[in-house]
């Protein structure tokens, strides 16, 4: 009785606290979209901002968002679909359908993303990633598409990382990661 009474009070002693994630909200997307404005930053700011608006509008967990191809897309006049093949909490793994809807501010994720489309010259029937990596060229002096594989989980976080440091000057990188961009939505229900 003693003995676990002395290791509970040992556990208490050196626990340390729970640090929970600050949700991304619209008010620091809006920001984003004024820093990075899509028609005229990079390649770069350009991804990472899509990654932002997209997961942000489609409740998106990250594995979902790496895996989104080019025919996965499809638009319409006040809409766009994005069909997702594999999802955590997809049980039969038959696939999904996320309808995402024009809104016409700033944060209009079907502007940013036609854009961001154009931007890396990504035809409708392309089966390439979406979100890939991205190298910088001396001789053109810009970003350009390394390979055909998928974003690693470590750059994006370090991308979205960067993105709100430089928007937030001196704010703590470790209260947000990627995810937070779907609790932040999520939050709200």
């Amino acid at each position: 009785m003693v003995v676990r009474r002395v290791l509970e009070a040992g556990c208490r002693i050196l626990a340390t606290c729970i640090v929970k994630k600050e949700p991304i909200t619209a008010t620091m997307l809006k920001a984003l979209v004024v820093l990075f404005p899509v028609e005229t930053c990079n390649r770069l700011s350009c991804q990472t901002l899509v990654m932002f608006i997209i997961g942000y509008a489609g409740f998106f967990r990250f594995s979902e968002l790496i895996g989104i191809r080019r025919n996965h897309i499809q638009f319409y006049e006040q809409y766009f679909t994005i069909f997702v093949p594999s999802s955590k909490t997809d049980q039969i793994k038959t696939g999904h359908t996320v309808t995402i809807a024009k809104t016409g501010n700033c944060t209009c994720p079907f502007k940013v993303l036609t854009a961001y489309l154009q931007k890396g010259h990504m035809f409708n029937l392309s089966e390439r990633y979406i979100f890939r990596k991205l190298v910088f060229r001396k001789k053109s002096d810009e970003y350009v598409f390394k390979d055909e594989g998928k974003m690693s989980y470590t750059r994006c976080r370090e991308l979205l990382k960067e993105k709100l440091s430089n928007s937030w000057g001196g704010c703590e990188e470790i209260l947000f990661t990627q995810f937070t961009v779907r609790w932040s939505y999520r939050g709200r229900r």
